[in-house]
């Protein structure tokens, strides 16, 4: 199991991702090209079309990396699709979902394909400072995940735990702070 592993949380999204990005671009050159960009706004396109690409993978790993099973992966996978698809769209006709939306990575993505047909770059700076720390968010709760499903499968596979893993498996299942509270220990404000 990858999760096992000494592979770090970067090098599994990377290697889960880079594929997927190599076949994005392709795709995103060939609708550039359909959509009339040429030259440096072809690369602008490619460019924004490829971190919004990034940061949806990202948050799709996020989230499929707490499934149990494959076909629970793949739900979760279709239901960030339906989501990231329908929320700038449903964004854009209601100004009171439009206030949350705007935070949205997949938001500022629309947005920005849509500045970039207009000619207009004035919001590059805000749209991205949006969308990076969409993307930072993600790839910081991944990293955690990441770490606790490694040490949660790693507590399973042991038949004697030390004093620290029973530690660790109490923090895990909730035991330690009812253990922690029943020896007097209460937490300091």
């Amino acid at each position: 199991m990858l999760i096992l592993s000494t592979v770090k949380p970067l090098e599994y999204l990377l290697g889960v991702t880079l594929y997927i990005m190599a076949i994005s671009s392709v795709i995103a050159i060939v609708f550039g090209v359909i959509g009339g960009f040429t030259g440096i706004s072809l690369l602008w396109y490619v460019l924004a079309i490829m971190l919004g690409t990034f940061t949806s993978l990202v948050f799709g790993s996020m989230l499929t990396i707490q499934t149990k099973n494959p076909s629970g992966a793949a739900a979760v996978v279709s239901l960030i699709a339906i989501f990231n698809g329908i929320i700038p769209t449903f964004a854009s006709s209601s100004p009171a979902l439009m206030k949350v939306a705007r935070f949205w990575y997949t938001t500022q993505i629309k947005d920005l394909i849509g500045d970039m047909f207009d000619c207009y770059y004035g919001n590059i700076p805000y749209r991205l400072l949006i969308i990076g720390t969409n993307l930072a968010v993600f790839i910081v709760l991944f990293t955690v995940l990441f770490k606790k499903n490694r040490i949660a499968a790693y507590l399973k596979g042991k038949n004697t735990l030390s004093v620290f893993d029973e530690c660790l498996a109490d923090y895990f299942s909730g035991d330690l702070k009812k253990h922690l509270n029943e020896l007097g220990m209460e937490k300091i404000s």
